[in-house]
């Protein structure tokens, strides 16, 4: 089995969590966020996900996934 594609989504939905200056969450007002799929499809047309939520940084894929591949930049 191959990796045959990479690809990332990001995608906004709704949401009522908030957090204050600590960085705990809370219940608050509504608001959109941001979420990234990170979907990886297999030559045998197996597929993964997974999801990011990384609320302070540039939408884009390679900021929500640069961590999960060792850090070392964008994915």
């Amino acid at each position: 089995m191959k990796i045959e594609s990479v690809n990332v989504t990001v995608f906004q939905y709704p949401t009522r969590r908030v957090s204050d200056s600590a960085g705990h969450s809370h219940p608050g007002a509504e608001s959109m966020a941001k979420m990234a799929m990170l979907t990886i499809t297999a030559d045998d047309g197996a597929q993964g996900f997974s999801f990011a939520l990384r609320s302070r940084a540039p939408v884009r894929g390679e900021y929500f996934f640069s961590q999960s591949a060792g850090g070392a930049g964008p994915v």
